[in-house]
C-alpha cells in the first residue's frame, strides 16, 4: 500500500481532512485527486477558498482494502493503525496555523470531535479540545456523487468555514436560558411575555402528554417550563392558565416550527388552548425558499445561526434541549422572513402558504368517519381473494412464497428460475419491483408474475388502508403536511394524534368505506385536464389551448390528430394510448419507461414521442426554455409566484423541472380554492384534500347550494404567458367517496 503524504503549507488558515485515499489518490501520491477531489475542487472554487491554500490530509494515509474504512476497525473499536492515524493526524493540526479545520466525512467527525452522525452535525462549529482548533464537519464529496441534493447544503458549510477561518478564536452568540424556574419565577416570565412584539414556542410531549413548554421572545433568551412534580396542582393550573392568556392573545405574534402539530397538541390538551397571531411556520416559510433542502429545525438551525447540534441535548439536558428549540425558532423566523424577502416570495407565502394551517388543523381534528360494516365485508372479501392467489402461487412454485419479501422473490426468479436479473435504474442493486415483474413477464410467459403483483397489491390494501379502523369516535385522521413535497403539494401521513393513514392515496377500491355523517353527502370538487391544460397554456400550443378551451373528449381528439384518422375511427386502445403519451411527453419520460407503462415496445414507444412532438412542436420548445432557464438561474417560478431553486443534474433534473411548473401551479391552485372556500365559507366541512381535488360534507337538502359556493371558490382565473387561464372544476356527490354521482349546477337552484 502506497502511503499519500498531507498537501499544502502547515501556515495555511483552512486545514481540510477527509477520510482516506482512493485509487486514484494512492496512483497518484496525492490526497483527493480522483471523483471526490474534482468535486471539492468546484466547492472550493465556488465558495472562493484557494485548494492552493489549504492544508489537506485524510484520516489514514493508505487506502483500505476495497476502499471499505471498516477495515480499520474491529466491530465498532479502532484498530492500532486507525489510532495511530488519528493521532499523527491531530499532531499535525496542532503544529499548524490554520484557525479552522473542515472535518469531510464520519470518520475525519470521530477522529477529530469523538462523535458519530455526520448529516446531524454537517454545519456546525465546534471547538475539538483533541487538536485545540474549531472544526466545521461537513458532507464528504464521494457522498454528493450519490446524493447530488446535499450540495447546497456543503456549500453553506464551506462558506461558514471560510468565514471562521478569519480567527482562531470560537465566538458564539450569548443566550440566556432559564431552566429551572420557580413558580414565581415562571409566572413573571410569561406576563413579561405579554408586553412583547413576538414569540416563539416549542412544545415537547410524551405519550401525548405535554411535558413542556420553551417560550423565547428574544434571540438571546428562553425559557423552559418544565411540568414536574415541584409544583402543586394549583400551581401548575394557573401556569396553564397564564399560557393559556398569552398564547391566546393576538397582539402578540406567534412564530413556530411546525406549528400544526404544536397547535393540535394544545388545542386538544387541557386547558385547550387555541393559538392565535401565528404570524410565520419557520419550517414551512423555510420550504417556501427552499423547497429542495430538508425542512427539520435542525437544518434550518445549521444555516441561519451559530449554535452547534443539540438535538443529541434531549437525553442529558431536556430543558436546555427544550429552551434552545424556542429560541433557535425565534432567530430564525427574523432570519427567514428577510430570506422570503429577498428571494421574492414573502407575499407568496402569506397568501397561499400560511393560510393553509388553520384549514389543515381543522381537517385533521374532525377526520373522516369509516362505515365499520363496510370495511369489515370488503375486508373479508379482498382477504379470501388473496388467500386464493397466494394458494395458486404456492402450488406454481411448489412451496411457501412470502411475495413481500425481496429475498425470497430474488431467490426464485434469478436463483431457482434463472431468469435475468433486474437492477434498480443507475444501479447494480438486484430489485424485484413492479416495473422489474412487467419488464419480465414480456419476456417470460408465466402466470407466475402477475400472481405476486396481486397478491402483493391486496396484501398492500389490507395491512395499509382496511387494518385501520380509525379512532374511538369511528373516524380516520391523517396529518397534511405543507411542506411535503418539492412542488408545493401536500403530502398525507398518519395523524399527530396517533393512528391515522395517509389519506390521498386510499385507493378507488378502498374508498367506499369512507362515508359522510348522518343525514349528509359528500361533494367532490375535481379540476378537470388540470396538469396538461397548464402545459398546454405554458407552451403556447394553440391547438391544445383551443381544445381545452372547446371542451369535449380531449383524449380522443389528441388521438386522431396524432394518428392522423377521423375523430369517429379512433379506437379505444389509440385513446388509451394517447392519455399515457400527454403525460409521457409533456414531462420528458423516455420510450424506455413509457414502453413500460403503456404495455408496447421501446420502437413503438419512441415513434409515438415523437409523432407527439411533431404534433405540439411548441411542447418540445417549452421543454428547450426551461433548459436554458436552468442552466442560466437553476430557478424556475411558476405563474403563481412559487419558486424553486434546482440542485440536482441529468436527465433526472430535467424531468423534475418539466413536471414542476404544472404539478405546482395546479396544486396552488386547487389551495386557493381551498382558502378561499373557508374565507368567504367558514362554515364549509372539508374533510379532503387530494392533489387534484377537495372533499367536503353537507346536508343532502343543500347540494346545489354547496356547489355553487364551490363554484365561487374555484372561479380563478390565472394569467399565464399573458392570457387567462381557468381550470373548470367537476362535481361528484355520494353518500360515501367510493359511490359518487356526477352532478352538475343548476343555475337558480
Amino acid at each position: 500500500m502506497r502511503e499519500v503524504p498531507y498537501e499544502g503549507s502547515l501556515s495555511s488558515r483552512i486545514y481540510i481532512v477527509g477520510e482516506a485515499p482512493g485509487r486514484d489518490e494512492e496512483i497518484e501520491g496525492r490526497p483527493f485527486v480522483g471523483g471526490a477531489g474534482r468535486i471539492l475542487n468546484s466547492l472550493l472554487s465556488q465558495t472562493g477558498i484557494s485548494r492552493q491554500q489549504c492544508r489537506i490530509a485524510n484520516v489514514m494515509t493508505v487506502r483500505p482494502p476495497n476502499n471499505d474504512f471498516k477495515h480499520f476497525y474491529i466491530g465498532s473499536l479502532p484498530k492500532p493503525e486507525l489510532i495511530e492515524g488519528r493521532r499523527r493526524l491531530v499532531e499535525d493540526i496542532k503544529r499548524s496555523e490554520a484557525n479552522v479545520v473542515i472535518a469531510l466525512g464520519n470518520e475525519a467527525l470521530k477522529a477529530l470531535l469523538g462523535v458519530n452522525g455526520i448529516t446531524s452535525w454537517r454545519g456546525s462549529v465546534v471547538w475539538s479540545n483533541l487538536c485545540e482548533r474549531k472544526v466545521v464537519p461537513t458532507i464528504h464529496p464521494a457522498a454528493l456523487m450519490r446524493t447530488w441534493e446535499w450540495l447546497p447544503l456543503v456549500l453553506c458549510d464551506l462558506r461558514r468555514a471560510k468565514e471562521e477561518s478569519r480567527t482562531r478564536e470560537l465566538k458564539r452568540t450569548e443566550r440566556e436560558l432559564k431552566l429551572n424556574l420557580s413558580f414565581e419565577g415562571v409566572m413573571q416570565e410569561i406576563a413579561r411575555m405579554k408586553s412583547s412584539k413576538r414569540v416563539a414556542y416549542d412544545l415537547e410531549t410524551h405519550n401525548g402528554r405535554i411535558t413542556a413548554v420553551g417560550l423565547s421572545d428574544s434571540p438571546n433568551r428562553a425559557i423552559c417550563i418544565h411540568f414536574t412534580e415541584q409544583w402543586s396542582l394549583e400551581e401548575e393550573a394557573a401556569i396553564w392558565l397564564a399560557l393559556k392568556d398569552l398564547l391566546e392573545d393576538e397582539r402578540v405574534e406567534k412564530v413556530a416550527h411546525n406549528a400544526q402539530f404544536d397547535n393540535i397538541i394544545l388545542i386538544t390538551n387541557p386547558p385547550y388552548i387555541k393559538v392565535k397571531g401565528l404570524v410565520m411556520d419557520t419550517m414551512c416559510a423555510f420550504h417556501t425558499v427552499y423547497p429542495e433542502l430538508p425542512k427539520s429545525l435542525e437544518t434550518v438551525c445549521s444555516i441561519y445561526t451559530d449554535q452547534p447540534y443539540y438535538k443529541h441535548l434531549i437525553h442529558t439536558e431536556f430543558r436546555r434541549y427544550n429552551a434552545l428549540d424556542a429560541v433557535i425558532t425565534f432567530e430564525c423566523s427574523q432570519k427567514i422572513e428577510q430570506e422570503m424577502e429577498e428571494f421574492g416570495v414573502r407575499d407568496f407565502y402569506y397568501r397561499l402558504v400560511h393560510p393553509l394551517i388553520p384549514i389543515l388543523m381543522e381537517m385533521q381534528l374532525r377526520g373522516v368517519r369509516v362505515d365499520q360494516r363496510k370495511r369489515a365485508e370488503l375486508y373479508h372479501q379482498l382477504s379470501e381473494r388473496m388467500e386464493m392467489m397466494q394458494k395458486r402461487l404456492n402450488e406454481i412454485v411448489g412451496r411457501e412464497v412470502n411475495v413481500m419479501s425481496p429475498k425470497q422473490l430474488k431467490e426464485l426468479l434469478y436463483r431457482d428460475l434463472g431468469l435475468p436479473p433486474k437492477y434498480r435504474r443507475g444501479t447494480t442493486v438486484e430489485t424485484t419491483n413492479e416495473e422489474a415483474l412487467s419488464e419480465l413477464s414480456k419476456k417470460h410467459s408465466s402466470p407466475l408474475f402477475s400472481l405476486i403483483l396481486e397478491v402483493r397489491g391486496l396484501r398492500k390494501l389490507l395491512g395499509t388502508y382496511l387494518n385501520e379502523k380509525g379512532g374511538r369516535d369511528g373516524r380516520i385522521r391523517c396529518s397534511y403536511v405543507i411542506g411535503g413535497t418539492k412542488t408545493g403539494r401536500l403530502a398525507s401521513r398518519e395523524s399527530v394524534l396517533g393512528g391515522g393513514t395517509n389519506l390521498q392515496n386510499i385507493p378507488p377500491i378502498c374508498r367506499q368505506v369512507f362515508v359522510a355523517d348522518d343525514e349528509k353527502v359528500l361533494i367532490e370538487a375535481d379540476l378537470s385536464q388540470a396538469e396538461a391544460r397548464v402545459v398546454a397554456y405554458l407552451s403556447g400550443e394553440e391547438r391544445l389551448i383551443k381544445l381545452f378551451e372547446k371542451g369535449g373528449d380531449i383524449h380522443r381528439q389528441n388521438a386522431a390528430w396524432i394518428f392522423s384518422k377521423p375523430l369517429e375511427e379512433v379506437s379505444k386502445k389509440e385513446r388509451s394510448l394517447a392519455k399515457r403519451l400527454v403525460h409521457a411527453s409533456n414531462y420528458g419520460i423516455g420510450a424506455r419507461a413509457f414502453a413500460i407503462h403503456a404495455g408496447i415496445s421501446q420502437n413503438e414507444a419512441k415513434a409515438l414521442l415523437q409523432r407527439y412532438f411533431d404534433t405540439f412542436p411548441k411542447i418540445k420548445e417549452w421543454q428547450l426554455r426551461i433548459q436554458t432557464e436552468l442552466r442560466k438561474t437553476r430557478t424556475l417560478t411558476t405563474p403563481f409566484g412559487r419558486k424553486r431553486t434546482f440542485f440536482g443534474r441529468g436527465e433526472q433534473l430535467y424531468r423534475e423541472a418539466y413536471a414542476y411548473i404544472p404539478q405546482s401551479t395546479v396544486a396552488d391552485y386547487l389551495n386557493l380554492a381551498l382558502i378561499r372556500l373557508k374565507e368567504r365559507y367558514p362554515e364549509a366541512e372539508v374533510m379532503l384534500q387530494v392533489h387534484d381535488s377537495i372533499v367536503i360534507q353537507c346536508l343532502e337538502s343543500k347540494v346545489q347550494e354547496w356547489i355553487r359556493r364551490l363554484l365561487d371558490a374555484f372561479s380563478i382565473s390565472l394569467l399565464v404567458n399573458g392570457r387567462e387561464m381557468v381550470i373548470p372544476v367537476e362535481f361528484k356527490v355520494g353518500k360515501s367517496w367510493g359511490d359518487m354521482k356526477e352532478v352538475r349546477y343548476v343555475e337558480g337552484s
